[in-house]
């Protein structure tokens, strides 16, 4: 991940009269911090001798901890480490991984032993911001918790081993797996849990416990442990609402956040389902995010995780970062890791963005890792914008003038045999206008 740095460097001087005593020195940590380095060195020998030979004495011995902007302790770790960092999901041993939030935070230097001169301490702060990057990951896996081959940290060792940037744990009517999500994972692990009902499931996404209960006998009570699970801050996924097996049968007359457009490698007539269902949603004026999820069991024939896989374009990997993302759309699902992937954008603003109608920049397209006979399209709700069969690029970019539309989305189908195609990738839209559109 490439970001830009601030330094902050500074002296602080501890007298010798402070000799055992704990100090705290304040500083300014800035706004959309993604990680933070903290440093500092002293003397802390004397070196002494003769023509016999030389002899280190110890004459300074300063600790280092941290506080947050909110003044909560973030770690110590005496005068071990003379470099520490701290991310949302990963830190040095000892201190407390989490949310960087802009603000006055405090280093605290411990003065175990000061010599009479008293110990000049040079510390350095180096802020990493965030800047937007492409991270890939899977919304909808289970384990043994509910009905899954592998164990939820088994399931998070293979999501690592496949490189993904993140996933979710989801697992029918439980939470328990989420007690297995540890600090300093190689990869981002979001809680997350699949409501199963007998008329539908819905994943709740991001929060540990989302909901008291999990069933519900009527719709009244279904919508009330929806409204719950919102309170409690999490999203709220509409799962594979067109399959024939176990369709969505509750409405959409209710609280939900994004839709997962594809899960697991459906036929192409039940993509096409959803899509067409989705494509009214927008058609009617409402910003709806799309998702995939591989509902992954366990390495079987054609099934593992992140297949479909849901790209994101996040500033930062940590969980808020994820979420946020995928409540606005920033965006799309391609079939596999390495299947085709998507940037649409006008002037900066990206897919899931409402640009506003004042804007008049072209509509700029890349898709990558294309195969022979993709069909690539370009649709809005004024109808088809482009639509082209691949002749064998890797990488295609497409310049469009506006044509007045409220929204333009990309789908490329690809044949994974003659006459047999599947959604290579579908991105969310870019929205134009903000009259138009209500969440």
């Amino acid at each position: 991940m490439i970001m830009k740095t601030q330094v902050l460097e500074q002296e602080y001087l501890i007298e010798k009269r402070l000799e055992g005593k704990y100090l705290f020195v304040p500083f300014q940590c800035p706004k959309d911090v993604y990680r933070m380095e903290i440093s500092y060195d002293y003397k802390r020998f004397d070196v002494v001798g003769d023509t016999k030979g030389e002899k280190k004495i110890e004459v300074n011995i300063i600790d280092l901890g941290l506080h947050d902007e909110c003044d909560e302790f973030r770690g110590a770790s005496g005068s071990n480490k003379k470099k520490i960092f701290i991310e949302e999901n990963k830190s040095t041993p000892g201190y407390i991984n989490g949310a960087i939030h802009s603000g006055t935070w405090r280093i605290m230097f411990g003065a175990y032993q000061v010599e009479n001169a008293g110990c000049v301490v040079n510390f350095k702060v180096v802020f990493h911001f965030k800047k937007r990057v492409l991270l890939k990951g899977d919304l909808h896996l289970h384990s043994q918790v509910s009905d899954g081959d592998y164990t939820p940290r088994q399931v998070i060792r293979l999501a690592s081993m496949m490189k993904l940037d993140y996933i979710f744990l989801t697992d029918h009517n439980n939470y328990h797996q989420n007690n297995f999500i540890l600090p300093g994972e190689d990869l981002t692990v979001i809680p997350g849990m699949e409501v199963t009902l007998y008329k539908g499931h819905c994943n709740l996404l991001g929060v540990k416990k989302p909901v008291t209960s999990f069933f519900a006998n009527s719709k009244e009570e279904f919508v009330e442990m929806l409204k719950e699970a919102r309170s409690n801050g999490a999203l709220i996924s509409i799962n594979h609402p067109h399959d024939d097996h176990c369709p969505w049968l509750w409405g959409y007359d209710l609280p939900y956040d994004v839709l997962e457009i594809q899960n697991s490698f459906y036929r192409e007539h039940i993509s096409r389902r959803t899509i067409d269902f989705w494509h009214e949603r927008l058609l009617d004026g409402q910003r709806l995010p799309i998702v995939g999820g591989s509902d992954n069991h366990g390495i079987r024939f054609m099934e593992a995780p992140a297949s479909p896989c849901t790209c994101l374009y996040v500033y930062g990997d940590g969980q808020q970062d994820i979420l946020k993302a995928v409540k606005n759309g920033n965006g799309f699902v391609s079939c596999f890791t390495n299947g085709p992937e998507i940037s649409l954008s006008i002037d900066g603003y990206i897919m899931g963005d409402v640009v506003p109608e004042v804007c008049t920049g072209e509509i700029i397209i890349e898709v990558r890792d294309l195969k022979l006979y993709d069909e690539i399209k370009v649709i809005s709700d004024l109808g088809m914008v482009h639509e082209e069969v691949n002749q064998g690029q890797n990488i295609k970019k497409l310049i469009f003038e506006q044509i007045g539309a409220k929204f333009y989305r990309v789908e490329i189908w690809r044949y994974i045999a003659p006459e047999v195609k599947i959604l290579g990738a579908i991105s969310n839209p870019i929205y134009v206008g903000d009259s138009h559109w209500q969440e």
